[in-house]
Formats: structure tokens, sequence, C-alpha cells
């Protein structure tokens, strides 16, 4: 069971099914010795690890340094032994198998702050224990108490407690696991101390990590974020990574309250830096520890306060007070942070500008958000039960239409009329190669049944549904279907589980753009009366909104907002770029003049009917001038392809 330290694989666990429920994507030796060091574990005397697993990130820092008091937690036992065998050799070691977050636990480690807290937290939803696990595994509410709990025992008077109970009241319901975890590992580092976690990329665009990521501004100074840039550590996890390094400072009035020389390294490693003896190993082939070699040419760059770029790596200095800024226009309106800021802030505008953009525009103003812009941002439809909603049209006449269900009913045609479907774009097979979707090119309908009384064909339809499932649940009984069963204008008759609710605007909207993104981003013009699939992001104008459908088209097709959701976005395992909602309704739109705005309208136009480059071309043109005069324009879009082109490079190439 054992990992060999010197390869890259990780302690093997023979039951997937059990780590995926549980999270266990473990750390590996190797990354975790690199974070181990870049957290300076020399000059530490206590060692946490909150979820230890196998003990990866406490056996690099025992390597590095034996004579460390070395405290672990799992909630699962038979990963907690392969732990307790790599460590027994070293003196200082407790490990106590059971839930982190119980105090019971707590009050059995060696402290309640430690020099150094480091951790790969688990990537996983409470609803995914299961009793099939053998694990009591604490709920989402039991979480909370018992954090609650945790405040109290391990920061005492301290002013960081109310700080923290607010945390810790505030957090998303709809967060993973991560998020308490997180929460747990700062309040166990000592002021002074380090704490270092192994965490998504997501952290820095999911909107339920806002908070944690508030957190950080208000007792920790961000030393390092270390990227994982072509999604190599964690292949299966199918998520890409980052190492977080953070020093914890005495408590802040503020989180925005950073100075302009306060600088964190942002850090990107690529594949071809690591080899089968270490993460960074072909940057440093002949070193002994590459990883101590590492730690020591990022800390002669940030000395020197400058960035470098290299084939295997790159480094950046970003200053503190951009990230913390752009933090607060997203959540200065949450209800929570007026009870954690007690100096107030300015009304937020809820724009996310990444710190290229930032430099890019050199000082220049004039941005406005999504909102103030009369733009809503949603997703598309999700049925619950796409198998039986979602059918293929085989042919019709002027009230009637043949529809094919999906093979798995195994029954055939099923005659309906015309009002009871709808067009759908399901999925991105079915995308044009242009900028618009025609109608008349999609096969899929959507069932728009209005009531019980249906045809002999469509009611054995039903009735064979109710009886099929989708995994182990009927198709009525889906969490999400049978929320369709309700009251018909508060009268007791009640709807079936196969009615879908009213459609919305999101569901039909102006425009999309696909969550997953393999190539660069593209907006697409809806047609009139065709239903989007959850799959896409949906874009429609509010009735104040100075924009059109073309000029919006325009807008969101240019090489400025191409660039921000390249750099908004996360980007998966396999390099496909996802885009929510949440980072399209953040994407600063430049703030264009009546004029602009008609010659934005008749770009869209064209785009959908000509040859798309010298259209695109002219779009930039009249979106870059909106912030440069025409001596800079074409140089300036060339500094936006080239941002586009590094970060699509980036997230694509793989070793």
């Amino acid at each position: 069971m054992q990992n060999q330290e010197g390869s890259l694989q990780t302690v093997k666990i023979d039951n997937p099914v059990r780590k995926k429920r549980l999270g266990q994507f473990f750390t590996g030796y190797q990354l975790a010795k690199l974070l181990v060091v870049l957290a300076n574990s020399k000059k530490i005397a206590s060692v946490i690890d909150p979820m230890c697993g196998t003990g990866d990130m406490l056996k690099a820092a025992a390597d590095i340094n034996p004579n460390l008091e070395f405290s672990g937690i799992d909630i699962d036992g038979s990963v907690l032994k392969d732990a307790e065998v790599r460590l027994k050799s070293f003196p200082h070691v407790c490990l106590i198998e059971g839930n982190a977050f119980n105090l019971h636990n707590l009050k059995r480690l060696y402290g309640t702050n430690f020099d150094l807290v480091i951790t790969n937290p688990p990537y996983v939803r409470y609803q995914s224990f299961s009793s099939a696990d053998n694990i009591i595994a604490p709920n989402a509410t039991q979480i909370r108490n018992e954090l609650l709990k945790d405040v109290d025992f391990l920061l005492g008077d301290s002013e960081e407690r109310y700080l923290f109970h607010e945390i810790v009241k505030s957090y998303s319901g709809l967060s993973d696991l991560a998020v308490p975890s997180w929460i747990l590992a700062a309040m166990l580092t000592k002021i002074g101390g380090t704490l270092a976690l192994v965490v998504p990329e997501s952290w820095l665009s999911r909107d339920y990590a806002q908070i944690i990521q508030y957190m950080l501004h208000k007792c920790f100074k961000i030393r390092y974020i270390i990227e994982d840039s072509n999604a190599s550590w964690f292949p299966d996890a199918l998520v890409k990574t980052t190492l977080l390094v953070a020093d914890r400072i005495n408590y802040k009035q503020s989180a925005f309250m950073w100075q302009n020389d306060d600088y964190y390294a942002h850090v990107r490693i690529y594949a071809e830096a690591c080899n089968s003896q270490s993460i960074v190993g072909n940057i440093f082939p002949n070193e002994s520890l590459p990883e101590k070699r590492f730690a020591d040419e990022l800390a002669s760059v940030v000395s020197m306060k400058r960035s470098r770029s290299t084939e295997m790596w790159s480094i950046n200095l970003v200053r503190l007070s951009d990230i913390s800024n752009n933090l607060k226009n997203i959540i200065g309106s949450e209800s929570w942070l007026s009870k954690c800021e007690p100096l107030g802030i300015e009304k937020p505008n809820g724009i996310n500008l990444p710190i290229e953009l930032k430099n890019w525009l050199q000082g220049r103003q004039g941005l406005e958000s999504f909102q103030e812009s009369g733009i809503s941002v949603g997703q598309g439809l999700r049925t619950g039960a796409n198998s039986f909603f979602y059918v293929d049209i085989v042919k019709q006449n002027s009230e009637y239409a043949f529809v094919e269900p999906n093979a798995k009913f195994n029954i055939g045609a099923v005659k309906i009329p015309l009002k009871n479907i709808q067009p759908v774009l399901r999925k991105q097979s079915e995308l044009p190669e242009g900028y618009d979707v025609k109608k008349s090119a999609l096969r899929g309908r959507v069932l728009l049944l209005q009531s019980k009384n249906t045809s002999d064909g469509l009611v054995k339809f039903i009735e064979t549904a109710s009886k099929t499932k989708i995994g182990d649940t009927l198709i009525p009984e889906l969490s999400a279907v049978k929320t369709n069963i309700r009251k018909i204008d508060k009268r007791k008759e009640l709807t079936g589980w196969y009615i879908l609710p009213t459609l919305a605007p999101r569901h039909l909207p102006l425009l999309f753009i696909p969550r997953v993104n393999g190539d660069i981003p593209r907006t697409y013009l809806n047609s009139p009366g065709v239903i989007i699939d959850a799959n896409f992001s949906t874009i429609w104008l509010n009735s104040n909104s100075q924009f059109t459908e073309y000029s919006l088209l325009a807008l969101l097709n240019s090489s400025w907002t191409v660039a921000a959701m390249e750099l908004s976005g996360s980007v998966m395992g396999g390099g496909a770029l996802k885009i929510e909602a949440t980072h399209i309704k953040r994407i600063p739109i430049p703030h264009l003049k009546k004029e602009q705005l008609e010659e934005l309208h008749h770009l869209g136009a064209e785009l959908i009917r000509s040859d798309s480059i010298p259209i695109l071309k002219h779009i930039d043109e009249v979106v870059v001038g909106t912030f440069f005069d025409k001596e800079n324009i074409q140089r300036k879009i060339k500094e936006l392809k080239a941002i586009i082109e590094t970060r699509f490079k980036e997230r694509t190439k793989r070793k």
C-alpha cells in the first residue's frame, strides 16, 4: 500500500467509489514536498494536516525536518494506517482517526495553534457521503455547528473570534467540504505561522469561495499562488489545481486596506517542468532537492520585485490591493460583509477586472457592469430528465408532429400537437459553424405538456417513462423532476411530473455561450423561439438596456471580452475552459457612446452574414477605440490577442 517516494504515484486505493465519495484525491509525495519547501518547513516546530489521508504532507515535512511535532487527523481509518506506517520512525507523531471538525478530536492534538498547517482539503459535497462507506460522516449542519464550537476553543478571546463566528455562520450551504476545511485550517494557524493548501482553481472563481478569499485578505498575507498551468497534477480529478502559501498576520481592520507595495507571487508551473522525481525536477535536473532551489529562485525574483518567464515556469508579482479591490467589487453587497467590515465600504460595481486587463488599460477608466448595462445572464433549461423531455422530430404538418423518444424507452414515434413541442439546442455538437442558430437545422424538441389530457401515444410514453429508472431512481422521483408536481393556481389540483414549469427568459435567450469551451470562447445569437439547454450560459436584455442583440453579439465576440473570459473562467483538467453565468456577469463592459453602439449593431448583423475575420477586426477597432486613440489601437489589439493566445496555450497544452 505504501507509495514509493521516488515516483509520482500516490498510495493506491482499491475502492474508487469510496475514494470519490470521500474526495480522496491524495496529494502525492512530490507535490507535498514542493508545498512543504515553499512553506519554509525548516523554520517551524509544529505541523498539522487536519485531513491527512495517507500522510503525504506530513511525510514530506518529516523527511526535511524529522524533529518537528507532527499532528494529523483523518476520518478514514483505512488510509490513516498508511500514514502511521510512513511516520512510525519519527519521535513526535500524533495521528487521530475521526472527524477533524469535532472538538473532542481537536483537544487530543499536541496543541491548538501550529507553525505550519498544510493540507489538501477534500473535493466532495456532503451529500456524497454514504452509510455504505462504513464511516460516520457529519452532514452540513453538523459541520457548521462543530465549527462554531471550534472557534471558541481555538481563538478564545482574540479579535478574530467574532470574525470567524460570522464566517462560519455565513458560508454558503451549497459549498463543498473544502470550504469549512479551509476555515478550520486557518484557525489552526498561529500568528506568524504559515497556511499551505492544495486547492482547486475554482477557489478563485466560485461564488461559494468568496468568503474564503475575504478571510485570507483579513487574516493572512498571501505569499505564493502556484498554478498547475497544464492541469497535469491531478488528471483523474478533472480539475486544475493551485497551491496556496499564506502567512498568518494580526487581524486587519479591513481586508481591503493593502498598500500598493504589498505583492504576492503568482507562479505558473508547466507540465514540462515535471519528471518522475519532482514537480520541478526538469527545471533543475542536477539538484538533489530541486524544490529548495526552486523556492530560492522564487524568493530572489520576489525580492527584486521582478517578473520572469521561462519554458517551464513563470512568475508575476500581483498587488494584493488589486485582487482585494476586485473581491470588494464582487462581494460588496453581501449581507455578512457589513458585520465583518467595521469601517464600511463604498458601493461595489460587481466588476471583476483581471490583472492582465488592468495592466493593459494603463490606468484608463470607463467600465461598467452587465447590470449597469441592462444585461442579464443565467443558465439554460435544466429538465432533470432530458431522456424524457427531449425528443427528436421525425415529421410534422400544420397541427401535429411525430417525435421519436430516447431509445431507452423502446417505443416508436409518438404523435403530439405542435403546441406541445418547441425547438431546443441541446449540446455543442448542434452548434452552427457561424455565429447564429437556425431553427430549421435543429431536430431536437422539448415536450411542453400543458395538462393531463394527452393523446393515446403520449399517455403510453408517459406511463413507460414512469416505470423507467435513471441510475437507481425512477424518473418521476428524480429530485429535479418531482418538483414539477405542484398546485395549479393555488387549487388542490396538482400538475403531473411530466409538465415543466413556465419557461423563463433565461430559457429563451437572445444570446448564449457554451459553459465548457475546448476552443476560444464564442458567443452565439439565438433564433426566436429556440430553447437553450443548461449546457450553455444564456444572455438577454432588460428594457433599460441601450444594447441590441446585434451590438451585444459584436461586443461579446470582441478580443476584449474573449480575453476577459479566458482570464476569468475555470480551467478543467482536460484543458477546457468552463464559463459559468457568474463569470460572465462580472466581465467589465466598456462604456460605449451612441455612435459606437450603432456601429457595433451593424457589425453584429454582418457577423452572421459575412466572412467573420474582417468583421471581428473591425469590432476590435471599435471596442479598443473606446480606451485608446487611433495611433495606439492596432498595437493594443495585438496585446489583447497575445493575452488570449497565451492563456489558450497554457490551458490546452499537455505533456
